[in-house]
């Protein structure tokens, strides 16, 4: 019993300290302007050592940030790359948006921008997470069906899932962020289906 619950008490801490972080270098950030923080300050405030900090985050903007383009330890993410959760892979691509846009942690997704637009270095390191999340789903949907490297399909369905997520955001914005924003994904999916088909 110990062996299947301790994997899942170490993911809840290891999720908390990376959260931790987040709070802590989004407060310093907004308070003194990112170049006034350093990564001895963020590890101060969560009491941590800086060789801590690097086991969660490359940078300090990463941490502002809260970049981690596909977490692979989502379940939606997993279900997808095992081929469900009905085997068609729009239909599995639209709940793989619903279950990212259904983690809590989406709802800092504001935050997160306005902070990217605060500086030229945030924004930057907020497009380079995007293309590496691009990158990554690219070889998601490629492991998904047992290929070794993205091929035509994987990119095509990419572009979609990335115009999906982008798409159900400005949905979300347009209602000014009201209610759970993975209600909004089914029906940008059905719009995208209908163009697309």
């Amino acid at each position: 019993m110990e062996t299947t619950e301790e994997p899942g008490l170490r993911a809840r801490q290891k999720r908390e300290r990376r959260r931790q972080l987040v709070d802590a270098a989004r407060r310093l950030v907004r308070e003194r302007g990112l170049d006034q923080v350093t990564v001895d300050d963020i590890c101060a405030e969560v009491g941590i050592s800086p060789r801590t900090f690097f086991n969660y985050f490359e940078v300090k903007e990463d941490a502002v940030l809260d970049a981690d383009a596909w977490d692979v330890t989502n379940p939606a993410v997993q279900e997808f790359a095992r081929g469900g959760p009905t085997g068609v892979l729009w239909d599995d691509a639209v709940a793989l948006v619903r279950g990212v846009f259904s983690d809590p942690d989406i709802q800092s997704v504001t935050s997160v921008l306005e902070l990217a637009h605060s500086d030229p270095r945030l924004l930057a390191r907020h497009l380079y997470w995007m293309d590496r999340g691009h990158t990554q789903f690219e070889e998601l949907a490629a492991r998904r069906a047992g290929r070794d490297a993205p091929d035509d399909t994987d990119r095509a369905i990419t572009v979609l899932v990335i115009a999906l997520i982008h798409l159900t955001f400005r949905s979300w914005k347009d209602a000014d962020f009201a209610g759970d924003p993975a209600t909004y994904v089914t029906d940008v999916a059905a719009a995208i289906r209908a163009v697309a088909v």
